[in-house]
């Protein structure tokens, strides 16, 4: 007997998904913007609450714009393995939370740390796919140029 595995989807990145709906209408420059306070956000307080907060932002942002769930791409499985690996060599780093077993103490720090980073990458992968989903990229370019242009007085 023979098993056929179902084809993996590959992962392709910066694919527009075509509607008309309120996230499609916003001019990229507000997206870019957008994207740029919640990466401050983040790096500023990236707290699980505020994690969580952008987290629903990006559900409801892909829901209001009508992302399928197909546009996501799959993780490959040698990800995920490097990303439990690299959890689990944290695993004894120690600090609080503690959890005893017998005469065993195990500190979670180290995992908590792994986590919460893991889960601002994903949420800032979700923000930058919000915006390759529902944007152009043809209007990626004048928007930076517009928004870049206070940047001259310093010569940037």
């Amino acid at each position: 007997m023979t098993t056929t595995r179902a084809p993996r989807r590959p992962v392709v990145l910066l694919r527009p998904v075509p509607g008309t709906s309120p996230i499609h209408r916003l001019w990229a420059g507000t997206k870019l913007i957008a994207v740029f306070l919640i990466s401050v956000l983040l790096t500023l307080f990236p707290t699980w609450t505020a994690i969580g907060a952008v987290a629903a932002l990006v559900i409801i942002t892909a829901w209001l714009a009508h992302i399928p769930r197909g546009a996501v791409p799959t993780i490959p499985i040698w990800m995920l393995a490097l990303v439990i690996g690299g959890s689990l060599t944290v695993f004894f780093s120690g600090g609080p939370p503690f959890w005893h077993i017998g005469g065993l103490t195990i500190g979670f720090h180290g995992v908590l740390a792994v986590a919460r980073t893991t889960a601002v990458a994903l949420v800032l992968l979700g923000t930058g796919a919000m915006v390759s989903w529902t944007t152009n990229v043809s209007e990626i370019a004048p928007a930076v140029a517009l928004l870049g242009r206070p940047l001259k007085v310093f010569g940037i």
